[in-house]
């Protein structure tokens, strides 16, 4: 099987196009048709093989080149080495000329930062990859590499050995990413993929720290004090609504920040590290407009230090210095537009930003921890003199129990009208993975969504017939004032809209949580996103979560009764205000009788569907 030859900078990758279709038809590599057989290392002298990745095994090779296709380029080749890793060879280059074209085209990020050319001296075969549509790249009968599973064995994990990923999980590898990123000395992407660059990132920390090249022992250290930072922020990976992308975010200090008017529809900021985040799918004339609006003002500072740019059909990036402060920006080609996020903050959250620069990913969210029980959790659970700990008896906000149905599998929940345009206030985690949703049976959309305060808008297409918007209160609810919800739990099991009487029973909560309030009313699945009104019919909350009551019996022998949770109706204001979404405000405060309140729900609570 021929390789191809790169001689020109344009000839690292094939146009985008065609790469669309390589794609498309699911990476069906040119190959003979014979068996597959190791052969020989043949690199002419003079000329060296491009190499975008090294992978342990063949099944990991194959990962790479379906994710990968443009890096991996049509018709890539792979080298056993002598230390039994696989190297993945997009095509050769000539030897003298190579730094600069591998330079271009990392620059114009056509392949891996960590690339290189390799003249083959370590590699002691070549192994052929056959492929058919069904199965693209197929492990040679007579390879010799077994897979190599994760392990707990001590000896693996004995801290004086030299570092070694291969007992890794791919979360464990994107968590020392992530780790790597925070402490400065890795820019690439969060993959769970680790190879020369992830490598050297960690050597440059270790010498920087220890001494040395890394150990096994100092993954404790730099994974314990990662994990230190990423919870104390409540970082998680979370999607950046209306984009098709997720990113990494401090989730337990984000507010409502200041949209800027270029179509950027979610805006939040973190006071205390200063960073601000902004996303949103704008079109061609917003995408030029904003990119250059960045790098002008980042060129225009810093002449000696131009910012970074990057401009493909599919992707545009920018980042710099601006002012005091830096940014990060990048914008990915989607169906109705390009899905935009937008970084920045000042010098002193750069380890953040590049966090965040680097996590952002298409698609669904992915984990920054190591996987629980794992090596290296073993390990950093080893460094802070602990056993893994139990998971408290409590659970999250945003997944009440009993949960509502799984994600993307369909379900329902609560929603309740806020304005006289038909948009309805419910919880991201009601309206998160819906392929439709509909309101009373009526199609909607999905205007607004935060998964830091689980709040979503959603609009209706048409009136709903008797509909009446929902006050928001202007004051919160004080302790042990009485409230009454509303909602559909239970759908299919109990019939038609639930209201329930109970009060405020306590300001904060689990682990004192400022977001929320403790309410007594009772609250089961399908209750989420429904209004809590106070006695004169505003809304002061909105239902998110209960006690996980199992847990609670399993750790203290005692059953909770109704001890559940609402969203402070102080942040659904800031919500909407943020989103630009107009809703009814409190215009006086005159008690209401039960029967005036149980009216007003009904005429403005709704039930939500989920169809997957």
């Amino acid at each position: 099987m021929s390789r191809p030859r790169l001689s020109t900078p344009i000839a690292v990758l094939p146009p985008p196009g065609r790469l669309a279709r390589i794609a498309a038809l699911g990476l069906c590599l040119l190959a003979a048709t014979s068996p597959a057989r190791a052969e020989p290392v043949d690199i002419p002298d003079g000329e060296c093989a491009v190499i975008v990745a090294s992978r342990r095994s063949m099944a990991e090779v194959r990962d790479f080149i379906r994710a990968n296709p443009d890096a991996a380029g049509e018709t890539p080749s792979v080298y056993l080495s002598r230390n039994g890793w696989h190297a993945i060879s997009r095509g050769l280059l000539r030897q003298r000329g190579a730094d600069g074209v591998l330079d271009r085209a990392k620059r114009n990020g056509l392949i891996p930062r960590d690339a290189y050319c390799s003249t083959g001296r370590v590699y002691t075969s070549r192994i052929p990859l056959q492929a058919t549509s069904r199965n693209p790249v197929e492990l040679p009968p007579d390879s010799l590499v077994e897979e190599v599973p994760a392990t707990r064995d001590a000896a693996t994990l004995d801290p004086r050995r030299m570092f070694d990923a291969r007992p890794l999980s791919r979360d464990d590898k994107r968590a020392l990413q992530a780790a790597l990123a925070l402490s400065g000395d890795y820019t690439g992407l969060l993959d769970g993929q680790w190879g020369r660059g992830s490598q050297a990132a960690l050597n440059t920390w270790s010498q920087r720290r220890m001494g040395r090249d890394a150990r096994m022992g100092d993954v404790m250290r730099l994974g314990a004090e990662a994990r230190t930072i990423l919870r104390d922020g409540g970082w998680r990976m979370r999607r950046a609504a209306d984009t098709g992308l997720s990113l990494a975010l401090p989730t337990a200090r984000l507010r409502p920040g200041k949209r800027d008017g270029d179509g950027l529809g979610e805006s939040w900021e973190d006071p205390e590290t200063g960073l601000s985040f902004q996303f949103g799918t704008v079109g061609d004339a917003a995408l030029r407009r904003i990119h250059a609006r960045f790098a002008e003002a980042a060129a225009g500072g810093r002449r000696n230090d131009p910012p970074y740019m990057l401009r493909r059909a599919d992707r545009w990036v920018s980042s710099g210095t601006l002012g005091r402060g830096l940014f990060y920006l990048r914008s990915d080609r989607r169906a109705g537009g390009w899905g935009t996020v937008v970084v920045y903050g000042p010098s002193s959250a750069k380890p953040e930003i590049g966090l965040v620069a680097s996590s952002i990913r298409e698609g669904g969210p992915v984990a920054l921890e190591p996987d629980p029980g794992g090596p290296l959790d073993l390990l950093i659970d080893r460094w802070n003199g602990a056993a893994p700990r139990d998971p408290a008896p409590i659970v999250s906000p945003r997944m009440p129990e009993p949960a509502p149905a799984p994600r993307n599998t369909g379900g329902t929940g609560t929603g309740f009208l806020i304005n006289s345009s038909g948009v309805y206030l419910t919880n991201a985690h009601v309206v998160e993975g819906c392929r439709a949703l509909s309101v009373n049976g009526i199609p909607a959309r999905l205007m607004a969504e935060s998964a830091g305060f689980d709040l979503a808008a959603v609009e209706a297409i048409m009136p709903i017939a008797g509909a009446r918007p929902l006050p928001i209160a202007d004051r919160p609810a004080g302790l042990n004032s009485d409230v009454t919800i509303a909602g559909y739990p239970l759908h299919g099991l109990l019939g038609g809209l639930n209201v329930q009487r109970g009060s405020v029973a306590g300001l904060r909560g689990p682990g004192g949580d400022d977001r929320l309030i403790q309410i007594s009313a009772p609250v089961q699945a399908g209750n989420s996103g429904g209004p809590v009104i106070d006695n004169d019919g505003a809304v002061v909350g909105v239902v998110v979560a209960k006690l996980d009551a199992r847990k609670v019996v399993d750790a203290l022998g005692d059953m909770p009764q109704n001890v559940n949770f609402a969203i402070r109706g102080a942040l659904a204001r800031s919500f909407l205000e943020a989103n630009g979404i107009p809703f009814r405000r409190q215009s006086s405060a005159v008690a209401q009788t039960r029967a005036e309140a149980a009216a007003a729900l009904d005429a403005a609570t709704a039930l939500l569907e989920c169809l997957p």
